[in-house]
This record gives structure tokens, sequence and C-alpha cells, in this order.
């Protein structure tokens, strides 16, 4: 059985190649770490993964922006533009 945090690269791979595949210029993810699931450098080490995975499916990071929730913990919000234009 997968792990959360593998489920949840997958479907954020999913995600980006969907987006290339539709032709948008930006993919923009929303990338949360809950403060109970995580450790502040475990949290950090799992955003690295994401941005690895959406770098891997053909994104650039561009921006990020990083706010807390007071229900959801931490909250990413990046902006990858296509590596093909970067």
């Amino acid at each position: 059985m997968a792990s959360q945090l593998e489920t949840d690269a997958a479907q954020l791979k999913v995600d980006a190649v969907a987006a290339l595949s539709k032709g948008r210029k930006h993919f923009t993810p929303v990338v949360i770490t809950s403060y109970f699931r995580s450790t502040a450098s475990r949290g950090l080490d799992d955003w690295a993964y994401f941005i690895d995975i959406i770098e891997e499916a053909g994104w650039h990071l561009d921006q990020w922006t990083v706010f807390t929730d007071p229900k959801a913990g931490l909250v990413a919000s990046p902006v990858f533009v296509r590596a093909d234009e970067a």
C-alpha cells in the first residue's frame, strides 16, 4: 500500500503531465504539509520531493509562496512554467 506522500506525489505528476498535454504555460498546484503529519524538516523534504516530481514531468519552478492555514498547516502555492519555455 502506498504512503500518503507517494499517493500525493503520483497525483501531482498526473496533474503536471495533464497540464503540459493541454498546452498550459503555467502549472499552479497547492501543496499542503500538515502540522500534525510532519516536523519542519520532514515537511520541507516532502516539498523538495514534490518539486522534483513536477520538474521531472517537464516544468520549472518559477515562484514559491508559503502561508499558514489554521486547519491545514503550511500551504505552498508554487508557480511552475514549462521547462521548454523557461
